[in-house]
């Protein structure tokens, strides 16, 4: 008996953990002329089974069926699709999501209000509502999907709320009658100016287009694809420093675009990105720039002037194809390879200049370069390339520098060997030293140290002070030094003379821009300027590796040598008063090298010859001790 009641017992609660595990079933009904599916006692507008919506619409906040209350929480995808007799709709507070394509083509509406617990608007959620003339986004949407006003002519006026982070691709692309855009207070996501006719992205998708003047606020990691695409009022863009990357197509056919600046916090620039930019006249690619995409510029035929980072390693097919306004085009040591047709067509172009790393240019790279008269080539391997390299490019009349030692290479290379006059190049390198009056170098060919310049190794570290030594006359190839010298930029061209010996040296330095992985044994310290106080701080590490830019010095101490004054630290404010301050003896008369002003009172005041000065006219001095500025 007992064992027949437990099989039973068992049965009912098997039967009951099926019937629980089934979904609840779906009921679809119409209440006041709108279409719903309830399920547990919930609300979702749905399309109608017979006829179309049309008219004014008044979603309301809860319905009731049967005797049961049900919240209207969503508007299911496509449930007012292309109804054409819609006028105005009103969504209630309920609300949490519309879906996708649930007012595509409603080409009548000319109303709707969002009420303020709506979270997200679906793709194509307004496609093709011609005629919406406005449109305010409530602070509770935190994304808006691709396309979803997408072709809305009629819209003139757009309110984002201050939640939104996320605005999908197209979201507002090809709303031409677009010309008021407000941002609500807070909002991290845009911000724009001067009667924009389209608008901006997110942290992650597309921007969307067509504002006079546009800031992307500091959020904002990446900027998708096709965000500004074929934004023709498009005259100015300002991109913040927390952008990574640019996406292909981003500014495609933004022919109204007349200049750039790319920072250094983006890593990549993606295809297609600023293509047939007709009107754009000049760009400057941040040094954080590790690759320029396939067509990046390509067919803007406006740019007369590019100034490429230092970090950028290669240049993509086709990268400045028929930039007919270029002259003149200087790739950076860091680049190792130079793409297809990069420069194609660039009829304009008389110069080039090919830093020293790169080993591979594509075909047909600087073809129907039709007024190239010069190329200087520093590397002294001989690039390898295809024969139609300077293809219909008059390099019979044009003149190749390449180091010296490598002239017979170029000459018994083809199509180098094709140049009507190859001739051995004079190493050079301009210094920019800033107000601080500090900056660090490494070169590999020896240097005449300029006038009013001086150089120095760092011999030893003694305590939190590292003890320097003054380099005379020639600076020796492969040799680090701290260099210090008024606000100004400095040739240190290559020099034939016997360099002078060098000791002891703590400093060591790379000609191209690399990542150094740290040697556990070794702690690393570079040149920074915090808080006015010039010196050499820890290096702050990733996975192990800092970033060493080209031409410049490190400096790298054996921890053995450090004892206490190198204990590890984890926060960053401590790693920033992690530092060793210079110690010139007594030759300048420096105690401490700290960056401040001319002070009013009556202390002495030295050049950095170490001669004393009556009145002090702009420059750096030294007083009190200290390095001052005025």
């Amino acid at each position: 008996m007992k064992k027949h009641l437990h099989n039973s017992l068992r049965a009912l609660f098997l039967s009951l953990a099926v019937l629980l595990s089934l979904p609840m079933l779906a009921e679809q009904v119409e209440i006041g002329g709108i279409n719903y599916e309830l399920v547990a006692k919930q609300a979702t507008v749905i399309a109608k089974s017979s006829g179309k919506y049309s008219g004014d619409v008044v979603i309301p906040e809860s319905v009731e069926h049967e005797g049961a209350a049900y919240s209207v929480t969503s508007i299911g995808d496509g449930a007012f699709n292309n109804c054409s007799g819609l006028t105005s709709v009103t969504i209630p507070n309920s609300v949490t999501s519309i879906g996708s394509r649930v007012f595509r083509a409603c080409s009548g509406l000319t109303s709707v209000t969002i009420g303020n617990s709506v979270t997200s608007i679906g793709e194509w959620a307004f496609y093709n509502c011609d005629g919406l003339t406005s449109v305010t986004i409530p602070n509770s949407v935190t994304s808006i999907g691709g396309y979803a006003f997408n072709y809305c002519s009629g819209l003139t006026s757009v309110t984002i709320g201050n939640g939104v982070t996320s605005i999908g691709q197209y979201a507002f692309s090809d709303c031409s009658g677009l010309t008021s855009i407000v941002v609500e207070e807070g909002n991290p996501v845009y911000d724009s100016r001067n009667n924009c006719n389209a608008i901006v992205e997110t942290a992650s998708n597309s921007l969307i287009c067509g504002c006079n003047t546009s800031i992307i606020s500091n959020s904002v990691t990446s900027i998708g694809s096709h965000a500004f695409y074929g934004c023709s009022a498009l005259t100015s863009v300002t991109i913040p420093n927390s952008v990574e990357s640019i996406g292909h197509e981003a500014f495609y056919y933004c022919d109204g675009l007349t200049s750039v600046t790319i920072p250094n916090s983006v890593k990549s620039i993606g295809e297609y990105a600023f293509y047939v930019c007709s009107g754009l006249t000049s760009v400057t690619i941040g040094n954080g720039v590790e690759s320029i995409g396939e067509e990046a510029f390509g067919s803007c035929s406006g740019l007369t002037s590019v100034t490429i980072g230092n970090s950028v390693t290669s240049i993509g097919d086709g990268a400045f194809s028929n930039c007919i306004g270029l002259t003149s085009v200087t790739i950076p040591n860091s680049v190792t390879s130079i793409g297809w047709v990069a420069f194609y067509g660039c009829s304009g172009l008389t110069s080039v200049t090919i830093g020293n790393s790169v080993t591979s240019i594509g075909e047909e790279a600087f073809s129907d370069c039709s007024k190239l008269l010069d190329v200087y080539c520093y590397a002294e391997n001989v690039p390898s390339t295809e024969s139609d390299a300077f293809y219909y490019s008059p390099i019979v009349n044009a003149t190749l520098h390449v180091p010296a030692a490598s002239i017979n290479s170029y000459k018994s290379t083809a199509p180098w060997s094709g140049f009507g006059n190859i001739l051995g190049l004079s190493k050079e390198y301009s210094l920019k030293v800033s107000h601080v009056g500090y900056a660090t170098l490494f070169l590999n060919f020896n240097a005449e140290i300029p006038a009013n310049v001086k150089a120095y190794v760092a011999a030893r570290v003694e305590g939190n002070r590292l003890k320097m030594e003054r380099v005379e006359g020639v600076l020796p190839a492969n040799t680090g030094v701290i260099v210090l010298a008024n606000e100004g930029t400095y040739t240190f061209a290559e020099s034939e003379a016997t360099p002078a010996t060098i000791g002891d040296n703590l400093l060591e330095g790379t000609v191209v821009t690399t990542q150094i992985s740290a040697d556990p044994s070794y702690s690393y310290y570079v040149l920074s300027n915090v808080e006015g106080v010039v010196a050499m701080y820890l290096a702050k590490l990733t996975d192990g590796k800092f970033q060493n830019n080209a031409y410049k010095a490190y400096m790298k101490v054996n921890k053995g040598d450090l004892g206490v004054f190198d204990e590890e630290v984890d926060s960053s404010v401590e790693q920033l008063s992690r530092k060793f301050v210079f110690d010139f003896g007594d030759e300048t008369g420096i105690d401490e090298t700290e960056i401040g002003n001319v002070k009013s009172e009556n202390s002495a005041l030295y050049d950095l010859s170490g001669r004393r000065v009556q009145k002090a006219q702009k420059g750096i001095f030294i007083q009190n001790g200290k390095v001052v500025v005025k």
